[in-house]
């Protein structure tokens, strides 16, 4: 696979996130055979060479060695719980503010960058590495924070900058937790959620099961 790609299976059919390019992908039936193909038979991979060489020439794929397999989205603890679902502590003014300020910092980085670039800076501030254990207390604070920036900013259709931006914050804290990228079908549609293990943070439970992680980061 490319670098910049990454794909989910959702009903058994291949579903891409083209960073470089940001879109989402869907394959026609030959080239969606020749993929699948990849993932399972190889020794039937010749009958589909015209269209595999179409993907790589697509950029979806890399032309690697046969013992090369494309790999799906890393997969994570599948959530169990939400922290919205339970109670809150209060958020101080200092602490919203500066969720406020990550939220809007993380929006001009989205309008002035590519997604690829905005998440491959969270990932190399993830990279620096973290303690073994949360802070509890300190995570649900930062959670709080972002839940009372909703007064402030709408959050209408605006999971992708709100969650970079609470996963950047908690990066920055020193708490790991993963972004998620969600995608679903029939009909299409994506999703955008923070995750700590099995918990999930800003979002609610039945809402991220509808969808298929496509990237964490």
């Amino acid at each position: 696979m490319s670098q910049t790609v990454s794909f989910a299976l959702v009903d058994d059919q291949p579903v891409f996130l083209d960073l470089a390019n940001d879109r989402y992908l869907r394959l026609n039936q030959t080239q969606e055979r020749a993929f699948l193909s990849l993932l399972s038979d190889r020794l039937h991979q010749q009958k589909h060479g015209q269209a595999i060489a179409q993907l790589v020439a697509g950029g979806l794929l890399l032309p690697v060695g046969s013992h090369e397999k494309p790999m799906a989205c890393a997969a994570l603890p599948l959530p169990s719980s939400s922290l919205l679902e339970g109670p809150l502590p209060g958020a101080g003014l200092g602490l919203i503010a500066s969720a406020l300020l990550q939220l809007r910092r993380t929006r001009g980085d989205l309008r002035r960058e590519s997604l690829h670039a905005v998440i491959e800076r969270l990932r190399h501030k993830k990279s620096r590495g973290f303690g073994l254990d949360a802070d509890a207390a300190r995570l649900l604070a930062i959670v709080a924070a972002f839940e009372r920036t909703k007064l402030y900013l709408s959050s209408y259709r605006q999971c992708l900058p709100r969650s970079l931006a609470m996963a950047m914050h908690l990066a920055h804290a020193g708490i790991s937790a993963d972004l998620v990228i969600g995608v679903a079908t029939k009909p299409f549609r994506a999703h955008c959620w923070v995750q700590h293990a099995d918990i999930v943070l800003n979002d609610r439970l039945e809402r991220v099961r509808n969808f298929t992680p496509i990237l964490v980061a």
